[in-house]
């Protein structure tokens, strides 16, 4: 999901730069998050030095102060540093923040809360609000599919260049001569159950997919 996505995109940076930087979110007391957030303007935020191979980027509860500032002023909400005047900001979500002076690139995992709404508890008017404003401002969209690619640039009307298709990331460790293959649980054989990875909630289509498994006879 979205926790696996973010997690392998912040593995692969510290291939594509020599010390890649990590923004972190402090929490922070509610009433200043939002007093700071209704009266807008540009976040400094704070330079933390590097440690592990990083260098760390940080701010009083960012994400809650974005969503406060965007229910406001519908922009999204401007962070700086100081330390670091431009770079490369890869949101792995479509969160209402940009980094100014920054290439600003967003995630977008899939239309569903747009296109059916009444299968994510997502508000489906405020996240598109927040697409409209993303794709306003933003470098460019990165999504995981070509079937979300088709979909973002046909609701959203991007152009096609806008929005990249970079697939869903996979981190599987390489199998060795050493492991066994795991014991299957109880009375399951080799090819004759059906595994399905993910939360159950209605956008998964778990009972379709048990259909379609069914209808299959494999």
């Amino acid at each position: 999901g979205v926790a696996t996505y973010a997690r392998t995109v912040r593995d692969a940076s510290q291939s594509l730069s020599r010390l890649p930087l990590v923004l972190d979110a402090r929490p922070a007391p509610f009433l200043p998050a939002w007093l700071a957030a209704v009266l807008g303007g540009t976040r400094d935020l704070r330079s933390l030095g590097s440690e592990v191979g990083r260098q760390r980027l940080e701010g009083d509860d960012l994400y809650r102060r974005a969503h406060i500032h965007f229910g406001y002023h519908k922009r999204l909400f401007r962070l700086r540093s100081r330390a670091h005047p431009f770079g490369i900001m890869h949101w792995t979500y479509p969160v209402p923040i940009q980094m100014t002076g920054w290439v600003n690139l967003y995630t977008v995992h899939d239309m569903i809360p747009i296109e059916q709404p009444d299968l994510t508890p997502i508000n489906a008017v405020r996240h598109r609000a927040v697409l409209d404003a993303i794709t306003a401002q933003a470098t460019g969209i990165i999504t995981v599919s070509h079937n979300a690619r088709r979909a973002i640039i046909a609701g959203l009307g991007c152009a096609p260049d806008f929005v990249t298709n970079a697939g869903q990331s996979v981190d599987l460790p390489a199998p060795t001569d050493a492991q066994a293959a795991p014991a299957l649980p109880g009375d399951l054989l080799p090819g004759g159950y059906l595994l399905i990875l993910g939360s159950v909630e209605p956008r998964k289509n778990i009972a379709g997919m048990i259909a379609a498994y069914a209808a299959s006879n494999t």
